[in-house]
């Protein structure tokens, strides 16, 4: 009897068993979001000049500005080294902002692209509406081995091309891939941990007896 008892609990405390896994979430790897002057643009706009010392990868990105209107922006990765495009997104609609109210505009998330020392990249969003993009002009210091430098102007919303660049330090971040999960380790929930009590208890009642008996 004391036997079949003891398996249907051991088969609850299996049916109890938890498995604990830990989701991971994607985090920015750098985020500079100014508070000093706006430069209004239509058409274009303003990518970050990136360098970094280690490789860092990363698969999405933010730029943040005021839209006064329901706009659609293109978020842009680009070797500024060797003239290429790294990533140029399709467009995607954000709503109009507040008067005054910055936001951060975010992409999709995009196949990881790794970025190497040696290497400037231009990195932000262009509008196809009026928006103010915030910038200062002063230094802005590294954050995990990730540098800005300075600016560059794209000329067109269609045709992405960069016509100059200047020495502004416009909003940006910069989102590294998600962790992956740790390995699951199984645990016991309270109900388990009860009954793997009863368990013992019942097992050690029966050897009392057993022993009382002989």
């Amino acid at each position: 009897m004391f036997q079949r008892l003891q398996a249907l609990l051991i088969g609850a405390i299996i049916a109890f068993t938890l498995t604990g896994a830990g989701g991971a979430s994607a985090q920015a790897v750098f985020e500079y979001s100014p508070n000093g002057y706006g430069v209004t643009i239509n058409d274009g706009g303003y990518l970050a000049r990136v360098s970094v010392t280690v490789p860092t990868t990363i698969s999405a990105i933010a730029q943040q500005s005021n839209a006064t209107s329901s706009v659609n922006v293109k978020f842009i990765v680009r070797n500024q080294t060797n003239g290429t495009n790294m990533y140029v997104s399709q467009p995607k609609v954000f709503g109009a902002d507040a008067s005054g109210v910055y936001t951060f505009k975010q992409s999709d998330v995009f196949s990881n692209i790794t970025l190497q020392p040696g290497v400037v990249y231009s990195i932000g969003i262009i509008s196809e509406g009026l928006q103010s993009v915030r910038y200062l002009t002063g230094p802005v210091p590294a954050q995990n081995d990730i540098a800005m430098t300075g600016t560059v102007f794209v000329s067109s919303y269609a045709a992405p091309m960069v016509v100059g660049s200047g020495s502004e330090k416009f909003s940006l971040r910069l989102i590294g891939p998600a962790a992956p999960a740790p390995a699951p380790i199984p645990t016991l929930s309270e109900w388990a941990l009860i009954l793997l009590g009863v368990l013992l208890a019942g097992g050690a009642a029966l050897t009392l007896h057993r022993r009382r008996t002989a």
